[in-house]
């Protein structure tokens, strides 16, 4: 019977995700007829970078749950999606799909070795290292002139519409979500039974990068000018993993938690902008302390107080969601 529940269960979230995801696809289309939806010009900017940021966060997260590893410099595969699309289509002139897929080649290798890196490092020092590469790759940027002209910056051709930049992001999101899904039932057993294999940690930081390279490449088709402070930004990877943080390790939490903050950032009145960055790194911490399994896992019976010693985080779940937190739902 728990059997006939779960497939129910999962039936219902893939029926669930491809409604969504078919009127993610068909909002600007119907924009465009109905009265009562919003142009899309006014909106198709913010719901772009809301998705972006959804897949990077979805990305993070399986590393984070696969390999029990936080990645602190995620930003490190956007900045080197976001000036390979950039030299491909300003300096090559490639196609915009022949630029992205090679960023996302590129993003993918570092990841690959990145992998062996958090095969070897425990996880503090793997932390430090991330950040360390970030720095590393900004400051290579910035000084790799005549590749990357430096201090001066990136100048990209407007050769992409911003519709077709949401669509690809949306479709970016739905593969990376597939992929996290993949890892997560491939899973041989619980993160803390046994340490992942080397050829584990080189996939998933491979396919992580990928994912998150292709993003930047996207990004970058969107600002039309990057420099190595806003391609290789630390903010980005904190809003990154902001985002995986609160929303929690499912299915819906990044998505959830990308939507939380961007949310907050377009309402965030003007004239208080100064003390945005503090009120998001309370709510992170706040979350982090009192509901370590994230907004997404908030149900009947939850209890909000931080875990005791040798305490799961999902053990603090109400009875309906006697589930692990590695998992994804």
């Amino acid at each position: 019977m728990s059997g006939l529940r779960a497939v129910a269960r999962r039936g219902r979230l893939v029926m669930a995700g491809l409604v969504l995801a078919g009127a993610c696809a068909g909002a600007p289309i119907a924009a465009d007829h109905a009265t009562w939806i919003p142009p899309a010009s006014t909106w198709l900017f913010t719901a772009t970078q809301l998705l972006a940021l959804a897949a990077l966060a979805t990305a993070w997260g399986t590393i984070r749950t696969q390999l029990d590893r936080v990645d602190l410099g995620h930003a490190l595969y956007v900045g080197i999606g976001a000036y390979v699309a950039g030299a491909a289509l300003g300096t090559l002139s490639w196609s915009p799909p022949a630029a992205v897929g090679f960023a996302a080649l590129a993003a993918s290798a570092v990841g690959t070795a990145a992998g062996v890196v958090a095969r070897r490092l425990p996880a503090p020092a793997f932390a430090l290292t991330t950040v360390a590469l970030l720095v590393a790759g900004r400051e290579l940027v910035r000084t790799a002139t005549p590749l990357t002209r430096g201090p001066q910056g990136l100048a990209l051709p407007p050769v992409v519409t911003p519709r077709a930049l949401y669509e690809a992001t949306l479709a970016i999101l739905l593969v990376t979500i597939i992929g996290a899904v993949v890892a997560a039932r491939t899973r041989p057993g619980h993160p803390s039974a046994a340490a992942p294999t080397r050829r584990r940690c080189m996939t998933v930081c491979a396919l992580a990068g990928a994912a998150s390279g292709s993003v930047g490449a996207l990004w970058a088709s969107q600002q039309l000018f990057i420099d190595a402070d806003s391609a290789f930004s630390l903010a980005r990877s904190f809003d990154v993993v902001w985002a995986a943080l609160v929303g929690g390790p499912t299915i819906w939490g990044p998505m959830v938690g990308a939507g939380l903050l961007i949310g907050v950032r377009e309402a965030w009145p003007v004239g208080a902008v100064t003390w945005r960055p503090l009120a998001e790194a309370a709510v992170v911490l706040l979350v982090a302390l009192h509901l370590p399994a994230g907004v997404t896992r908030l149900r009947p019976g939850t209890k909000i107080r931080p875990p005791r010693s040798g305490e799961r985080p999902d053990q603090l779940a109400g009875p309906a969601a006697r589930e692990k937190v590695a998992d994804v739902d």
